[in-house]
């Protein structure tokens, strides 16, 4: 009986190093592992919540559609507890575009302190509407480098990138990288990986840059939907001049994308928490 137990023992404790040598610990999102945290602003020096003109000046007066399409709320969540609402009425448009009723905003948050920083994580909590009709598809916010690029720009890793997630036409999230195109095409190189996002709560989203060495492909990308990691990219090649740096976040919310105009089926809002970069 003693030497039955032993036996026993022993298989359940080979069985746990096995178990251990082969299972792969979850990697926690970029944001959840940061050392350094920088926060966008978006109160008031009096510690009330901007107001949308307090926003505009906040962002730059380059800023499109933010003093008449986003306004800072409280959620009356614990996380997050604040959020900047973007209104998308119904028949509007791109912010870019000449004609039509534009709404959305698209702006540009550059902290100068990640200038010398070669790996970047963004992490802001998105909410659709319940109800949210997608319509031919729109634009979400991402990280950039360089100058920012218009969301149908192509890259020669000289001037700029940019990575976007997109919301196309079936709700679904999708991957849209301006990147140099000698990797064969950018949206190719991405696999056209589409991803559930849930609506009518607040999901978080966690997306890492890390660049690579000029004439390399070892640059990478890392995105995190609610925690859990749903793509990896460690074969990217952003730039291929080392002056180009991660400059900061491309606040685009609107609908359209990249060679497709698309109008808001009816009224309709967005929601997304304050931006956080951060970086070890």
């Amino acid at each position: 009986m003693v030497a039955a137990t032993v036996a026993l023992s022993g298989i359940l404790v080979a069985m746990f190093y096995i178990n251990s040598f082969f299972s792969k610990e979850e990697e926690p999102a970029c944001g959840e592992a940061a050392s350094s945290i920088f926060q966008m602003n978006v109160k008031a020096p009096t510690g009330q919540l901007m107001t949308p003109i307090g926003l505009q000046t906040e962002l730059g007066m380059n800023a499109l559609g933010v003093i008449d399409h986003a306004r800072v709320v409280n959620t009356g969540q614990t996380s997050p507890k604040v959020a900047i609402e973007v209104s998308l009425p119904k028949g509007s448009t791109s912010p870019y575009l000449a004609k039509g009723a534009k709404s959305g905003v698209a702006f540009q948050w550059e902290p100068r302190e990640l200038r010398s920083v070669n790996t970047v994580c963004l992490r802001y909590a998105l909410k659709l509407p319940t109800d949210f009709k997608a319509g031919n598809g729109g634009v979400l916010p991402g990280l950039f480098g360089g100058r920012l690029l218009s969301i149908s720009e192509n890259s020669d890793g000289r001037d700029g990138f940019a990575i976007h997630t997109l919301w196309r036409m079936d709700g679904l999230l999708e991957l849209h990288a301006q990147i140099p195109t000698t990797q064969a095409s950018n949206m190719a190189m991405l696999k056209r990986e589409k991803f559930n996002v849930a609506k009518g709560r607040w999901v978080w989203i966690d997306q890492e840059i890390k660049l690579n060495v000029p004439g390399e492909n070892d640059g990478a990308y890392k995105l995190w939907i609610d925690s859990k990691k749903v793509y990896e990219n460690t074969e990217m090649a952003w730039r291929s001049d080392d002056k180009i740096s991660i400059n900061g976040v491309s606040g685009s919310i609107y609908y359209g994308t990249p060679g497709r105009e698309s109008t808001a089926p009816e009224e309709t809002a967005i929601g997304v928490s304050p931006f956080q970069l951060s970086w070890n």
